[in-house]
C-alpha cells in the first residue's frame, strides 16, 4: 500500500494553509481535537501547530500553518509559511478557502501552484456562501486547476471528518495543473524574464493573477442577488459614520468598566491584599516564633512574598482584558474597529489594528504592550510598544496628581486632565517620528478583513463554537 506520493502507508503528512479567518484552525481543531485559539485578535497562530490522528490504521500528522494572504515573505506569518514549504514536502497540502470570499482567497491558491505545490482545494464555509447567494461549480473549478476540490462547513464535525477519507484516498501524484494554470504560470515566468524594475514586475504579476481569478469567477462561480444579511445590517451602524465611533466608545467604556471597576481590578486588589496582609503577616509571625533574624524576615516577607504578590496582582486585570477582547474578536467586531480607525491611524504611520494596544494603554501599559505583539507587521508591533508608555495609565494618575497638587494647587485637576492629552499628542508625534526614521521603508498592514459578525453559543465542557 502507498501514501499519496508513493511513500510508506503507515504515516501521512498533511499541511493546512489559507487566508486568516477561513476556518482553518476550526478544521484543525475538529480533526485533531487540539485546543488552539481561533481568530486573529488578540493573538492567533504565529507559528505552525501540529496534531496527530490515527485513522483507518494510519497515523496522520496535520500541520496548521499561520493564516497568510500571500507567499511574499514580508510578514512573520508569510515567512513561516514560505520557509515551511521550502524545507518540507508534505504528502498533502490542503488550501482552505472561504467560499463566501472565494475571489480573494484564490490569490494564495494561485501563488501555491506557481511554486509547484500540488494541493487539495477545500471550499469551507459553504453555508455562508449559500447565504450570500454564491454558487460554486466544483467540477469546473477542479478542471481549471487540475486539482481535487472538496467542500466543508468548518463548524460541522461530520463535514470535516470527510476530509480524513479524502486524505487517505487521494493520490496527489495523479493530479497535474490544468491547462489554464500552466498558461498562467508561463505568463508569470515571461514577466519575471523581463528587464523591468521589481515594482513594475510585481504589479504585472499581480495583474496577471487577478486576470486569471476573474476568468475563474466567470466560468465557475455564480453570484445571485440576496437580501441584506445580518452582518450587512449591523455594519451599516458598526462600520459607517458617526454611529460607528459612538458605538465603539460605548463598547470600550463598558470594557474598561468591566476590567478596572467591576471584575479585573477588584480581583487584583483582593489578590494583592492576600499577599500583603495575610500571607506576608503570617510568614513574618511564623519566622519570628522560629527566631529567624529580622533582616531575613524582611527579605522573605517584604521582598519575596510582597514583591511576587505585586506582580501576580496584574494577572486578574490582564486576564479580564484579554477575555473581553477575545470575545469581541470572536464576534468579528474588532475588525470593524480597525476599519473605522484606519484613516486616522494611517496619519501616525500605523494601521487601524494598532488602535487596540493604544486604547488599552490608558488602562494599563502591561496588557497594552502584551497585546501589541499580535499586530501584523514588525513596524506596527514595535511602534505600538514604544509609544504606549507615553499614554497616561491608571498607575501614573496618583503620581501626576501628587505633582499637580504640589506645583499647581489651584489647577491640579486641570493639569492632570491636560496630561492625558499631552500623552496622546506625544505618542502620535513619536509614532510619526519613528515611521520617518527607524522604521522608514517598512510597510504597515494594508488589508483589513471584516469577516461575518457572529453570535456565540457556549457548550458546557467544550470549547466555544461560533454560530451564525
Amino acid at each position: 500500500m502507498e501514501s499519496s506520493d508513493g511513500k510508506g502507508m503507515d504515516k501521512l503528512s498533511v499541511a493546512l494553509t489559507g487566508n486568516p479567518n477561513t476556518g482553518k484552525s476550526t478544521i484543525f481543531n475538529e480533526l485533531t481535537g487540539a485546543r488552539q485559539k481561533i481568530g486573529n485578535w488578540p493573538g492567533v497562530t504565529v507559528d505552525k501547530k501540529v496534531g496527530m490522528i490515527d485513522y483507518n490504521g494510519r497515523t496522520i500528522s496535520v500541520v496548521d500553518l499561520p493564516g497568510t494572504y500571500s507567499m511574499n515573505a514580508r510578514s512573520q506569518e508569510e515567512q513561516v509559511v514560505s520557509n515551511y514549504f521550502l524545507e518540507n514536502k508534505p504528502d498533502i497540502v490542503v488550501n482552505i478557502i472561504d467560499a463566501s470570499n472565494i475571489a480573494r482567497n484564490l490569490f494564495l491558491t494561485l501563488q501555491l501552484m506557481e511554486h509547484g505545490i500540488p494541493l487539495i482545494i477545500n471550499l469551507n464555509m459553504m453555508d455562508e456562501a449559500k447565504r450570500h447567494g454564491i454558487k460554486i461549480d466544483e467540477s469546473k473549478l477542479e478542471k481549471i486547476f487540475g486539482m481535487p476540490v472538496t467542500n466543508t462547513v468548518g463548524r460541522s464535525n461530520k463535514s470535516v471528518k470527510v476530509l480524513l477519507d479524502v486524505f487517505t484516498e487521494t493520490r496527489m501524484s495523479n493530479y497535474k495543473p490544468g491547462e489554464e494554470v500552466l498558461k498562467h504560470i508561463d505568463r508569470v515566468n515571461a514577466i519575471r524574464a523581463k528587464n523591468i524594475s521589481p515594482e513594475e514586475m510585481e504589479e504585472e504579476i499581480i495583474t496577471a493573477r487577478y486576470d486569471f481569478i476573474d476568468k475563474v469567477m466567470e466560468s465557475a462561480v455564480t453570484v445571485n442577488a440576496t437580501d441584506k444579511t445580518f452582518t450587512d445590517k449591523l455594519d451599516s451602524y458598526l462600520a459607517n459614520g458617526i454611529s460607528a465611533l459612538v458605538i465603539m466608545l460605548a463598547i470600550f467604556y463598558l470594557l474598561f468598566q468591566i476590567a478596572f471597576n467591576w471584575v479585573g481590578q477588584p480581583l487584583a486588589d483582593l489578590l494583592g491584599e492576600f499577599f500583603e496582609e495575610d500571607l506576608a503577616v503570617w510568614a513574618t509571625e511564623a519566622m519570628a516564633d522560629a527566631g529567624v533574624a529580622d533582616w531575613m524576615q524582611s527579605l522573605i516577607s517584604d521582598g519575596i512574598i510582597v514583591g511576587v504578590g505585586a506582580v501576580l496582582s496584574f494577572v486578574p486585570l490582564i486576564f479580564t482584558l484579554f477575555l473581553c477582547l477575545s470575545f469581541l474578536d470572536g464576534t468579528g467586531y474588532m475588525a470593524r474597529v480597525a476599519f473605522v480607525m484606519d484613516p486616522i491611524m494611517r496619519r501616525a504611520g500605523l494601521s487601524g489594528k494598532g488602535i487596540m494596544p493604544l486604547i488599552m494603554g490608558f488602562g494599563c501599559g502591561v496588557p497594552a504592550i502584551m497585546g501589541a505583539r499580535t499586530l501584523d507587521t514588525h513596524k506596527d508591533r514595535m511602534i505600538s510598544i514604544l509609544v504606549t508608555p507615553f499614554l497616561t495609565c491608571n498607575a501614573k494618575v496618583p503620581i501626576l496628581a501628587l505633582f499637580a497638587v504640589m506645583f499647581f494647587p489651584e489647577n491640579a485637576a486641570n493639569i492632570v486632565f491636560a496630561m492625558y492629552f499631552v500623552g496622546i499628542i506625544v505618542a502620535i508625534l513619536m509614532a510619526k517620528v519613528l515611521t520617518k526614521t527607524i522604521f522608514k521603508g517598512e510597510e504597515s498592514s494594508r488589508l483589513i478583513v471584516c469577516r461575518t459578525l457572529k453570535r456565540f453559543c457556549w457548550k458546557l465542557g467544550t470549547k466555544a463554537k461560533a454560530t451564525s
